[in-house]
């Protein structure tokens, strides 16, 4: 049964295939790349993080250029919403070394994990436009995101499994600073695009379509952002925790596997 919410369809055939293939797509790719290859070296965790940094650039390309040519240019097209980040990060973690490598981590993990989990479940941008996918033609936008999203997905899983990064809680401030930085850049691109344009880039002048979240944007854009931090912190503190519950878990398993 379809569920409305805010004027489209929740769990409706269209956002349902699109999680089911999204996913499909995700774990195949999984299986692949944990049973096909040496994922636990450290030179085929830079080449896995290297392909991952073009592939992103790739599909956002794709997403500005069809957007632009079929809608026109707009302030829309700046790449500077929440799940953009990962597009950032990537390349700072396969160049940099040291600290600033191991501080990048836990951010892209939680950044992608929670991008791809909210997409799931509170698809707005993707499935507003029609209750089908067909025509594709029609749905090009739409298929770049889910691709995105689930590609986001991926990259969570194999950070973790990989070995790449071992989730802590006490690196919840690492998981949100580059949300703090991102969050600036985007309210002042807002702010200025609002001024010159009167457009709404990014829905943090007027916000979005639920009251809620429009009395508080009432008070003042950054509040808004402050709202968006907790639901983050919350989100990436029960995933830091759970990384790590089971994660030591494993490593106590084959401890005990190994003295045995």
């Amino acid at each position: 049964m379809n569920t409305s919410f805010l004027g489209f369809t929740l769990f409706g055939a269209k956002h349902l295939w699109g999680n089911a293939i999204g996913l499909a797509i995700a774990i195949a790719a999984l299986f692949f790349t944990f049973k096909r290859t040496n994922y636990k070296q450290a030179e085929t965790q830079q080449k896995t993080v290297l392909t991952l940094s073009i592939i992103y650039v790739i599909f956002e390309i794709s997403k500005i250029s069809y957007k632009w040519i079929t809608y026109g240019a707009t302030y829309s097209l700046i790449p500077l919403y929440f799940c953009s980040i990962p597009i950032f990060l990537l390349p700072v973690l396969y160049f940099s070394k040291g600290k600033l490598k191991e501080f990048v981590k836990p951010a892209l993990m939680v950044v992608c994990f929670v991008g791809s989990i909210s997409m799931s479940f509170y698809p707005v941008p993707l499935f507003a436009s029609s209750d089908s996918w067909f025509p594709l033609s029609e749905n090009i936008v739409q298929i770049i995101a889910v691709l995105y999203h689930f590609l986001m997905f991926y990259t969570a899983a194999y950070i973790v499994g990989s070995g790449m990064y071992k989730p802590k809680i006490s690196h919840l401030f690492k998981s949100i600073v580059p949300y703090l930085v991102m969050s600036a850049l985007s309210l002042g691109t807002s702010l200025l695009v609002w001024n010159v344009e009167q457009i709404d880039y990014n829905g943090m002048v007027k916000g979005v379509d639920i009251k809620f979240v429009q009395d508080v944007m009432s008070i003042h854009p950054a509040f808004f952002i402050l709202m968006y931090l907790g639901a983050l912190s919350l989100c990436a503190s029960i995933i830091l925790w759970t990384g790590e519950y089971f994660t030591t878990r494993k490593n106590k398993e084959e401890s005990e596997t190994v003295t045995a």
